[in-house]
């Protein structure tokens, strides 16, 4: 066989060996951050807050008649998958607060603001 051609098999195996597993210890995949997309049918700018443990983290305003997407960095409530998610609405008493929502990191939460806000709801995929 050919020198330059042994050479080639040799870097090619000791590539494929480099890129092998050692399989010692598991390094957890990073998480996937959660995606919340807000619409707001109301007449009112509404500022949209994710709730989990008492802890209230604000997304941002969403202004009438529009639809923004926030991202919730992994880790956000300390892994908690319950949270709740609360729209004030500006300029009005009337806000929304929804029931306890499980989410998953990596989720993706389709939240839908009503013009009759008790008609709002939230969906997660």
């Amino acid at each position: 066989m050919n020198t330059s051609i042994r050479i080639g098999l040799l870097a090619t195996g000791l590539n494929l060996f480099g890129c092998a597993s050692s399989g010692g210890g598991s390094v957890d995949a990073p998480r996937a951050e959660t995606v919340i997309e807000v619409t707001n049918r109301n007449w009112n700018t509404i500022h949209a807050y994710v709730i989990s443990g008492g802890r209230r983290l604000s997304l941002g305003l969403v202004s009438t008649f529009r639809t923004e997407t926030f991202t919730l960095p992994p880790g956000s409530f300390g892994g908690s998958p319950e949270l709740r998610f609360l729209a004030v609405l500006i300029g009005s008493s009337r806000n929304y607060l929804s029931e306890d929502v499980l989410v998953d990191p990596g989720d993706f939460v389709e939240w839908v603001i009503e013009h009759d806000v008790a008609h709002s709801h939230v969906s997660v995929f």
